[in-house]
């Protein structure tokens, strides 16, 4: 009677080395969606404060222009005294604008002690649009403006200061 001998060179796989494979090829996938993950954020993020830095700069110019056309110089200017609505408006959805109080230029720096006798004309605005995501999506961009009280709403004088 022959007897069935087995080889002794089996070619499989132990039950180890395909829970290795198992697991090297599950950290491979748990990067690859890391990365994906990571670029999806950072795209947000980088949308955000591209339109951020856009309308932080509409607004400077609509400022801009309201007092170059209307002659809309506020002395002594408190934080929101040119953030009217009319100026907000240009915003879109998910996007808010703040303002610090003006600061006015004394003839040698720029101080936040202001009246009427010491408002030279001059202010600096810092505006801030902020984008209203949380966390890494959430984008400030700030823009810093030097105001100019504009000369042609009226005859020059030196009362004026212009």
């Amino acid at each position: 009677m022959a007897r069935h001998v087995r080889p002794t060179d089996d070619h499989g796989e132990t039950l180890i080395e395909l829970l290795v494979a198992v697991v090297i090829i599950g950290i491979g996938a748990i990067a690859i969606l890391g990365g994906f993950e990571f670029s999806i954020k950072a795209s947000v993020l980088g949308r955000n404060q591209a339109t951020s830095d856009a309308y932080v700069r509409t607004l400077a110019e609509k400022i801009q222009n309201t007092l170059n056309t209307s002659g809309t110089y506020k002395t002594c200017a408190s934080a929101t005294q040119y953030l009217t609505a009319s100026v907000k408006s240009v915003l879109p959805t998910g996007f808010t604008a703040t303002s610090t109080a003006a600061k006015i230029w004394n003839g040698s720096g720029w101080t936040s002690t202001c009246s009427a006798a010491t408002d030279t004309g001059v202010q600096l605005v810092v505006l801030t649009v902020t984008s209203t995501g949380t966390g890494v999506h959430q984008a400030n961009e700030k823009l810093t403006v030097v105001l100019r009280k504009p000369c042609n709403t009226g005859p020059y004088s030196a009362a004026s200061k212009c």
